[in-house]
C-alpha cells in the first residue's frame, strides 16, 4: 500500500513538470510559450531597425509604453493590425505587446542582421511650409541615391511623442522639383492638435522598408493648438 501511494505521489509531481517542459505528446499554448520566452510555432522573426523602439500595450501610440527595444533586437511576431505588429514580450499582458511595423524588418523564419539607421553622406531635408494641400521642403541628395528605391517619409508627431501618429509616403515621381525645392500635394484630415511634421529619406528593398537614408529634417508646426491638456497626452509624457 505504501508503494502504491508513493507511486501516485511521483506521478503527481512528474506529470506537471513534464508538461511544462514540453514532453512528447504535450502542447504548449502560444501564451504560455510567450511567457516562457520560448519559440512560438508559426511566429515570424522581426529585427528592430531604429536605435530605440517603444513597446506598447496596444496597437496605437495611445497604448501604454511597456519598455523599449534596441536596434538589432530580434522579436517573434505573432500577428499584425494595420501598421502594428504583435510580438512576444514576456513582461507584457499575456506575454505579448505591440510595436510599430514601420520600424521592424520581417525576415520570415530566419533572423537577419540589423540594417543601419542612416546612410552616411546624405543630407537631411529642410522643411519649408505647409499650405493646404501642399508640403514643401528642400533636399539636394537625389543624385546620391543612384538606382536605389527611395522615397520621402513625411511623419507627424504630437507634442513630445516619440512615435509618429501619421505617416505619408511621398514618392519622388509624385513630387515636383523646382530650383531645389520639392513640392508634394497631399491633403491630410487627421491632424492632431499641437503637432509638427518632419521629412526623412527612406529606402526599400523588395518593396519593403529597408532603413533610413538621411537624418530627420527640422520640425515645423502644423495644425491647431490643443484647447485642453488632455487633448495632448504626448505633451506631458514622452512617447
Amino acid at each position: 500500500m505504501r508503494r502504491f501511494v508513493l507511486l501516485l505521489s511521483v506521478i503527481a509531481f512528474v506529470l506537471p513538470v513534464g508538461i511544462a517542459l514540453g514532453m512528447p505528446g504535450s502542447e504548449v499554448s502560444p501564451a504560455a510559450a510567450a511567457q516562457a520566452g520560448t519559440p512560438v510555432p508559426g511566429a515570424k522573426i522581426g529585427t528592430v531597425l531604429i536605435p530605440s523602439l517603444n513597446v506598447r500595450s496596444g496597437p496605437s501610440t495611445s497604448g501604454r509604453i511597456l519598455g523599449k527595444l534596441n536596434q538589432g533586437t530580434q522579436v517573434q511576431v505573432l500577428a499584425s493590425q494595420r501598421d502594428w505588429l504583435q510580438i512576444v514580450y514576456p513582461s507584457g499582458p499575456g506575454g505579448r505587446a505591440w510595436v510599430s511595423g514601420a520600424y521592424v524588418s520581417l525576415t520570415g523564419a530566419k533572423p537577419a542582421a540589423a540594417k543601419p539607421a542612416a546612410q552616411t553622406g546624405v543630407p537631411a531635408p529642410r522643411v519649408l511650409a505647409y499650405q493646404d494641400p501642399t508640403f514643401s521642403w528642400q533636399w539636394d541628395g537625389a543624385r546620391q541615391m543612384g538606382n536605389q528605391d527611395w522615397y520621402f517619409d513625411v511623419q507627424f508627431y504630437q507634442g513630445a511623442a516619440q512615435d509618429p501618429y501619421h505617416i505619408i509616403t511621398a514618392e519622388p515621381k509624385n513630387a515636383r522639383l523646382v530650383n531645389g525645392t520639392w513640392y508634394f500635394d497631399q491633403r491630410t484630415n487627421n491632424l492632431q492638435c499641437d503637432s509638427y511634421w518632419v521629412v526623412q529619406i527612406a529606402k526599400r528593398d523588395g518593396g519593403r522598408f529597408a532603413g533610413w537614408v538621411s537624418p530627420k529634417s527640422n520640425r515645423l508646426a502644423i495644425g491647431d493648438r490643443c484647447a485642453e491638456p488632455t487633448d495632448c497626452p504626448g505633451c506631458n509624457v514622452g512617447g
